[in-house]
């Protein structure tokens, strides 16, 4: 069974995960790219990690749960940028299998425009 989720993904040049993880534990992100980490794999493998690179995923379509979500990434703004994230990507996946729509509310668009970090709003099916 395919489960609905929305992936919250965070990238920047300088970015440090662990660094943001300190900073903030309520955030708790999983690091997938530690920024000047040799990496081994993939286009630098064996060669430190020119960026950073980190996943947030929140279970299920639930507006409410992202808004909260978004809420604290306000709050934690400052955090963010001195951690080094330059975007955040909202990437909400869809279960093609499901007959179901995705209705984005102004109240989450607004909120989104208070993050004071490039971001994007993506909707995929799986």
């Amino acid at each position: 069974m395919i489960k609905e989720y929305t992936h919250v993904i965070f990238q920047g040049n300088n970015f440090s995960p662990n660094k943001l993880n300190t900073y903030s534990p309520q955030l708790q992100v999983k690091v997938l790219a530690e920024y000047g980490e040799i990496i081994n794999r993939g286009k630098y493998k064996n060669q430190p990690s020119p960026y950073g690179l980190a996943t947030h995923k929140i279970e299920g379509i639930n507006e409410q749960e992202l808004i909260n979500y978004i809420d604290k990434l306000i709050n934690f703004t400052e955090y963010l940028i001195e951690s080094g994230v330059t975007s955040i990507e909202f990437e909400i996946n869809v279960d093609s299998q499901i007959k179901s729509s995705v209705e984005i509310s102004s109240d989450l668009i607004n909120m989104l425009s208070y993050l004071r970090i490039k971001k994007t709003l993506t909707i995929s099916q799986l």
